[in-house]
C-alpha cells in the first residue's frame, strides 16, 4: 500500500477530499439557529425577502437593514427556495465556499509554486484550527466573503506577474464589486491596499492610472452603481453609506481608545497565532537565516508578503477584530511556510524533522483519544459511541502509519487526521451543544403555534432575539415587527416584564405563554391587551 500511494498519490488525496466533505456534513444542521447571533442575523434577512418578495432593500423586523449589502441573503434565498430553511441548508454556504477556498488555493499556488506545495497549502488552510472546529459549522458571511477577497488578492499578484493588466484590472475589480456586495466597505480596502503595494513595490505605479484601471474600475460603479440606482427607488441611500462607513470604522482606534489599541497590538498576533494552529507552527520557517532574501528573489514570494503584511495593518492596529476577519490573507502565509518547509525539507535540514516530529505525536495522542470517547459520560447517549470510536481510531491509525513511511507527504497526511478529529467532534461534540439550545426553538414553535395565521409583534422586548424570530417567522410565514407606537386591543404582542407593567397601568392583559429571553434570561411575555 506504501508503494501504491507513492505512485499514486491522487489516491491519498481523493480519500482527504472525501472525508473532508463527510466531516464537513456530519451534524451539521443539529445544532439549532440560537447558538450564533449572526448566523441568525443571516437567515433572518433572508427569510424578510422571500415573504415580502422585496428582493432590493433588505430588512430586519420588517425595517430597513444597512449593516451589509444584499449579496449574501439572496445565495441563502435561492438555497431556502431549493431545499428549505433548516439550519442545514443556512450553512451549506459556507462548506461549499470553504471547499472553493481550497481549489481555488490550489488552483493559483500549484500554477506559481507547483502541484506540490498547491495541494499541501490547500489541505493546510482547509483544516486550519479556526475554520475546521468553528467556522465551517455556521452560517456566517465570512467563509463565502474571504473566498472571494483571497480570490481578489492572488488575481492581482497572478496577473501582474505576467504583465496582464487588462485581466488583473477586470477581475479584480469584479471581484471587489461582488466582496462589496457581500460585506461593503472592506472589499475596497483590501483592493486598495493591494494594488497599492503590488504597483508601488514593482515601481510600475503609473499603471495605476491607465485606461485598463479606469476599465476595470468601472465595472465596480456600473455594478454597484446600477444596485444603488434600482435601491434609490425604493429608500434613500443616505443612511444606507453612513451605515457601512460606520460598520467599517467602529472598531477602529477613533472608537475603541488608544489604551485598547495599544493592548491590542500586543495580543493580535499571539492570537491569530493561536487560532490558525496547527499550521501557524511552521511561522518557526520564517526565522532560518537568509529568510528576507529569499523571500525577495521570489517574485511571487515578495508580492504575497507585502500584500499579507500591508493587509495586516488595519486589523492589526484595530481593537475589536476576531480571527476570522483576517481568513483571507491565511492562505498567503501558508504558501510561504510551505516553500520554506519544502526549501529546508529538500536541503535535510533538522528543523522539517522537529516540526513533522511534533506533528506525529499530536496525531498519536488523538489516534488513542479516540479510544476514550465512549468511556467520557457526557458521550454516554451518543448513538454508535463504541462503535464510532473504534472506526476513528483504526482510520486515524492507518494514517499515522503511512504518516511514519511517507515522508514527502506528512503534512498531508497530518491534515486528514485532523479532517478524522472533526468527524469526532461533529459526531461526538457538536450534538452535545445543541442541547443547551434546544428549549427556546421549542419556545418559538409554541409562540408561532399559539398565534398561527394572526399578526405579531414586538413591543418594549431586547431586540436581539434573532434566533427565536428566525424560528417564529420561518414557522409563521409572516414579517414579525416591532410596535413603535401604543399597543392596540386584539393584537399578540412579545414584550418584557418592563413592557407588560407599562400595557397593565392602562389595559388588562391576557398572558399566553412565558418563555426566557436567549440573551439574557428576562422573561418575555406573549399577551393581548383584552378589549
Amino acid at each position: 500500500m506504501i508503494k501504491t500511494l507513492q505512485k499514486y498519490p491522487l489516491i491519498l488525496y481523493v480519500t482527504g477530499g472525501i472525508l473532508l466533505v463527510i466531516a464537513l456534513l456530519i451534524n451539521l444542521g443539529r445544532l439549532n439557529i440560537f447558538m450564533a447571533v449572526d448566523e441568525a442575523t443571516r437567515g433572518l434577512v433572508a427569510l424578510e425577502m422571500m415573504i415580502s418578495g422585496n428582493y432590493v432593500t433588505p430588512t430586519i423586523y420588517g425595517d430597513f437593514y444597512y449593516n451589509k449589502p444584499p449579496l449574501f441573503p439572496w445565495i441563502l434565498v435561492v438555497f431556502f427556495k431549493l431545499f428549505g430553511t433548516s439550519e442545514l441548508v443556512l450553512r451549506l454556504p459556507t462548506v461549499l465556499s470553504l471547499l472553493g477556498f481550497g481549489l481555488t488555493i490550489y488552483y493559483f499556488v500549484s500554477r506559481e509554486m507547483g502541484k506540490q506545495a498547491g495541494i499541501i497549502t490547500a489541505f493546510l488552510f482547509v483544516t486550519s484550527g479556526r475554520l475546521l472546529f468553528w467556522e465551517s459549522l455556521l452560517g456566517y458571511i465570512d467563509t463565502t466573503f474571504s473566498w472571494v477577497i483571497y480570490t481578489m488578492l492572488i488575481v492581482v499578484i497572478y496577473h501582474f506577474r505576467r504583465r496582464q493588466y487588462l485581466q488583473l484590472f477586470l477581475l479584480s475589480y469584479l471581484l471587489m464589486t461582488v466582496g462589496y456586495m457581500l460585506k461593503g466597505l472592506p472589499a475596497i480596502v483590501f483592493q486598495g491596499i493591494t494594488l497599492l503595494v503590488v504597483f508601488v513595490s514593482e515601481k510600475r505605479w503609473r499603471r495605476l492610472f491607465s485606461w485598463q484601471h479606469v476599465a476595470g474600475a468601472g465595472v465596480f460603479v456600473v455594478l454597484a452603481g446600477g444596485y444603488y440606482l434600482i435601491y434609490h427607488q425604493y429608500n434613500s441611500l443616505q443612511n444606507v453609506f453612513a451605515t457601512l462607513w460606520s460598520e467599517s470604522t467602529n472598531r477602529t482606534v477613533a472608537t475603541q481608545g488608544v489604551s485598547l489599541t495599544l493592548q491590542h497590538l500586543y495580543k493580535f498576533p499571539v492570537e491569530m497565532l493561536y487560532h490558525y494552529l496547527p499550521w501557524t507552527l511552521l511561522l518557526v520557517f520564517t526565522l532560518v537565516r537568509g529568510f528576507w532574501k529569499r523571500v525577495f528573489q521570489n517574485k511571487f514570494l515578495k508580492l504575497s508578503l507585502l500584500v499579507l503584511l500591508f493587509n495586516l495593518i488595519p486589523y492589526w492596529t484595530s481593537p475589536d477584530v476576531y480571527p476570522k476577519y483576517i481568513m483571507m490573507l491565511v492562505p498567503l502565509a501558508l504558501t510561504i511556510f510551505v516553500f520554506f518547509y519544502l526549501e529546508n525539507k529538500k536541503q535535510n535540514r533538522r528543523l522539517a524533522s522537529i516540526v513533522e516530529w511534533i506533528f506525529f505525536g499530536a496525531g498519536i495522542l488523538l489516534t488513542i483519544g479516540y479510544l476514550a470517547l465512549p468511556l467520557i459520560p457526557q458521550f454516554a447517549e451518543t448513538p454508535r459511541a463504541e462503535a464510532v470510536s473504534i472506526i476513528l481510531f483504526m482510520l486515524s491509525a492507518i494514517l499515522m502509519y503511512f504518516y511514519f513511511y511517507l515522508r514527502d507527504k506528512r503534512l498531508i497526511i497530518f491534515a486528514i487526521v485532523l479532517i478524522v478529529g472533526r468527524i469526532a467532534f461533529g459526531w461526538y461534540v457538536w450534538p452535545q451543544r445543541a442541547q443547551q439550545f434546544e428549549v427556546y426553538e421549542k419556545d418559538a414553535i409554541e409562540v408561532a403555534q399559539i398565534t398561527a395565521d394572526e399578526p405579531l409583534l414586538y413591543y418594549h422586548a431586547p431586540m436581539l432575539q434573532y434566533g427565536a424570530t428566525y424560528v417564529i417567522t420561518r414557522e409563521k410565514q409572516q414579517l414579525i415587527r416591532q410596535e413603535k407606537q401604543s399597543p392596540k386591543p386584539g393584537i399578540f404582542y412579545i414584550t418584557d416584564d418592563d413592557g407588560l407593567a407599562l400595557i397593565r397601568q392602562e389595559n388588562p392583559v391576557k398572558i399566553f405563554y412565558k418563555y426566557p429571553n436567549v440573551e439574557d434570561g428576562r422573561n418575555l411575555n406573549l399577551i393581548k391587551i383584552i378589549k
